[in-house]
């Protein structure tokens, strides 16, 4: 029985080795959720990791796909007073 690594949704980040000053502070990647729909919005957490292994990632974390809030039902709105409601 072999147990695959499931690496759905993970995230991690090296420090750059380069020298060069534009260069970016990290580098990383990111193994994309299955059923991610391209140009869905992606919550990323990320955390320290804590390694002597100098080859380790800085950060690791988790993807997921954002949960889309609905939007609070409407109320109707308040009844307004005609003209045959006015006492005159």
């Amino acid at each position: 029985m072999t147990d695959q690594y499931d690496n759905n949704g993970q995230v991690a980040f090296w420090k750059s080795r380069s020298e060069n000053p534009k260069a970016p502070a990290l580098v990383g990647s990111i193994y994309i959720p299955e059923g991610a729909v391209p140009g869905q919005k992606m919550r990323i957490a990320l955390w320290k990791n804590v390694s002597e292994n100098e080859r380790a990632p800085v950060l690791k974390g988790r993807c997921e796909a954002e949960q889309e809030q609905s939007a609070p039902a409407p109320q109707a709105p308040a009844p307004q007073a005609g003209f045959e409601d006015i006492p005159f």
